[in-house]
């Protein structure tokens, strides 16, 4: 009698077993089977900024809040010190009291501002 319920459920559980997997197995081939939609493609700039790294040629540099000789004094940047541009903003490059100026990221001091471009090494920049 023993000998017989130990049969019956074995059976019992290796059905279910059975199955549990085939419907595991039909779930896994109507998923596959369905078309994949294709993900909107995101734009470059809209995941990460582009942005760049050049040194500071000058001493004595000063990042300024706003473009202009005017700009409040953010702080000072010598020759060698590093800041970041993110090139693809609107206002990266900025024309005021007759200079080019540049809006960027000083590591060293720590804020953003307008730095102007001829103390930026533009050319050898990445």
């Amino acid at each position: 009698m023993k000998f017989c319920k130990r049969l019956v459920s074995g059976t019992l559980l290796a059905a279910t077993l059975a199955a549990s997997m085939s419907s595991f197995a039909f779930a896994a081939d109507h998923t596959a089977a369905q078309p994949q939609v294709a993900a909107e493609p995101v734009a470059e700039s809209a995941v990460m900024p582009r942005s760049i790294s050049a040194e500071i040629t000058g001493n004595g540099v000063r990042l300024r809040k706003t473009p202009g000789l005017n700009g409040v004094s953010l702080g000072q940047m010598n020759k060698g010190d590093w800041v970041t541009l993110w090139f693809e903003e609107p206002d990266y490059l900025v024309e005021a009291d007759g200079m080019t100026w540049v809006h960027c990221y000083s590591h060293k001091i720590g804020k953003s501002g307008y730095v102007a471009a001829q103390y930026v090494d533009l050319e050898n920049a990445g």
